[in-house]
């Protein structure tokens, strides 16, 4: 979890930009497919919470500059802490299954 919320904090996510934004592409084709909406939690001083019924939604307050590109990455990441939760689980309890990931971390790929 603390892996994403990194990773997440130092993506690039250019505030009101759509096109080549990858912060909303993981909105649009991951955290939306999960769930109908989206909950942002976000300080008073800042507009208070907000939800989000679809993504055409989302896009259109993000262009307009009424939602924060931080605000939208830290929602992102926790999305997709819970999303992942499943899988870290498997991995967790399943002997076989983390031994295979020990091995596919090891490996050294080159281009």
């Amino acid at each position: 979890p603390e892996e994403i919320k990194q990773k997440m904090v130092r993506a690039f996510c250019p505030e009101k930009t759509i096109q080549f934004n990858p912060v909303l592409d993981i909105t649009k084709h991951i955290i939306f497919r999960e769930t109908n909406t989206l909950n942002i939690e976000r300080p008073a001083k800042f507009g208070g919470p907000i939800e989000f019924q679809s993504y055409r939604e989302l896009e259109t307050a993000y262009a307009q500059g009424k939602l924060h590109p931080q605000d939208l990455k830290n929602t992102v990441a926790e999305q997709l802490i819970k999303i992942l939760e499943p899988v870290r689980t498997y991995f967790k309890n399943n002997k076989e299954a983390a031994e295979c990931l020990k091995t596919v971390k090891k490996a050294n790929v080159t281009r």
